[in-house]
């Protein structure tokens, strides 16, 4: 009994094969913690978080304070967002639901393990974050 393949068939075989021996689709990247970024002037900052993507990083601005969280899900590395309801005064995980407090602590899991915070300096009005220096979750750069 013979068996054949298409060239088709075969080359789309190959190609979810390889798509499956890289991981591809399965977990972002790790955000990368090893440099300093400027996310721009401190006087457009409102208060409670402020989110930025790109740069995988929230900033979170109460009274005359300012500070660097991470912006990625400590349960499967997904980016997390500002809640629909306008009110900023926590982050959640789209993919399955985890939510941090101002405080970076895990409010509601899956996620077991507190956000990292990061040490920032504001200089000539422009907040610049080092991803490579963590720092205590009560820290707080004054403005």
């Amino acid at each position: 009994m013979s068996f054949t393949v298409s060239r088709r068939r075969f080359l789309g075989l190959c190609s979810l094969s390889v798509l499956a021996a890289s991981g591809l689709g399965c977990k972002p990247q790790q955000p990368v913690r090893n440099r300093k970024i400027i996310l721009g002037p401190v006087s457009e900052l409102q208060e409670g978080f402020t989110l930025f993507s790109l740069e995988r990083v929230a900033l979170l601005k109460e009274n005359s304070t300012l500070a660097a969280v991470s912006a990625v899900c400590t349960h499967q590395i997904c980016m997390l967002q500002l809640p629909a309801a306008a009110a900023s005064d926590h982050l959640v995980c789209p993919c399955h639901g985890s939510k941090f407090g101002r405080d970076g602590k895990v409010l509601l899991g899956p996620a077991e393990t507190d956000l990292a915070w990061y040490s920032l300096v504001v200089e000539n009005g422009l907040v610049t974050v080092d991803l490579s220096k963590k720092v205590p979750a009560d820290w707080r750069a004054q403005l």
